[in-house]
């Protein structure tokens, strides 16, 4: 990377055009999720002196982030990468407590125009519609009141089948963001590359000419089968081999479902949730993957487990 040449020799270098100005990433985004091992969401939340370290972790791999949530120190994330020259894609995490959801569009709003330089897109709920956590008309409502707020382009992120579902969802957002996950469809890895692209291109003909962007697919590395989908490294490594090239090809913006393990998903996933990463929770990497995509290895940041520390006596 051109960060670790030293200065007179990369003046030189690009002097010579030896070297290009900027590198490709080797992904177009990837979803951050910064909870390291000992922190959850709404529990205990990253520590602010964390999160620079592992958003420069994933600059080394992709030119974006998507976010999910404002609360705690989720709404340090789109300032942290103004000051890094990421893309940010933050998003309002909305479910059934009006206050909250509330608290989410009111960061989301601030933030995103205080990072504008970094931030043209931001996302207005993640698979609200699929948790049933709200109608399609109260997720509406939401994303008008954050549209009457702000310049930056708003979508909202929903599987592939939801949009299909719910055109109404497709007329009040500006970019369609489309979840589709083979292993979650019970797709063989065999198949799962053209799947992937199957499903966005369905979603892309009901979209009425609006941007869709993939915005979460993966494998996972660990857990139990679900019906033919089964996890592990080397059928994560042959997903990506084979899926990334289809991607690039199409050439619009995508976001790898995940940049590290979490820990805390098991709560809500089982055996498999902990495993999306595309590194281990500390940091560490999945060799399989390396092999398969090299320029991972660029990516790595050590992320020692949180300490737990004893409550507060009263």
């Amino acid at each position: 990377m051109i960060r670790r040449l030293g200065t007179a020799l990369v003046s030189a270098l690009l002097a010579t055009g030896s070297i290009r100005a900027q590198e490709e990433p080797l992904f177009s985004g990837v979803c951050f999720g910064p909870f390291r091992a000992g922190e959850e969401p709404g529990v205990r939340p990253p520590l602010p002196s964390t999160l620079r370290a592992d958003l420069r972790a994933v600059q080394a791999v992709a030119g974006a982030v998507r976010t999910y949530g404002m609360a705690g120190t989720g709404s340090l994330v789109p300032g942290l990468c103004a000051e890094l020259g990421l893309r940010c894609w933050p998003g309002a995490w909305i479910a059934k407590d009006r206050a909250a959801n509330d608290l989410e569009c009111e960061l989301l709003v601030e933030t995103a125009r205080d990072a504008a330089a970094v931030v043209d897109t931001v996302l207005v709920g993640n698979e609200v519609l699929l948790r049933g956590d709200l109608g399609p008309e109260a997720l509406i409502e939401r994303i008008r009141d954050v549209r009457r707020r702000l310049t930056a382009r708003i979508g909202s992120a929903e599987p592939w089948h939801i949009w299909i579902a719910h055109p109404e969802l497709v007329e009040a957002v500006d970019v369609v963001v489309v979840h589709v996950h083979p292993y979650w469809d019970e797709v063989p890895v065999e198949s799962a590359a053209q799947h992937t692209v199957d499903m966005l291109g369905m979603v892309r003909e009901i979209a009425q000419g609006k941007p869709v962007v993939l915005g979460e697919f993966g494998w996972p590395t660990g857990g139990t089968p679900y019906g033919g989908a089964v996890p592990g490294d080397a059928n994560a490594a042959r997903y990506l081999s084979e899926v990334l090239p289809l991607l690039r090809e199409q050439g619009d913006p995508y976001f790898v479902f995940e940049m590290w393990d979490e820990a805390w998903k098991a709560g809500q996933e089982g055996a498999v949730g902990p495993h999306w990463g595309l590194f281990h929770a500390d940091g560490g990497q999945k060799p399989k993957l390396v092999e398969a995509l090299p320029g991972l290895d660029a990516g790595t940041v050590e992320r020692p487990p949180r300490p737990v520390t004893p409550e507060r006596r009263r």
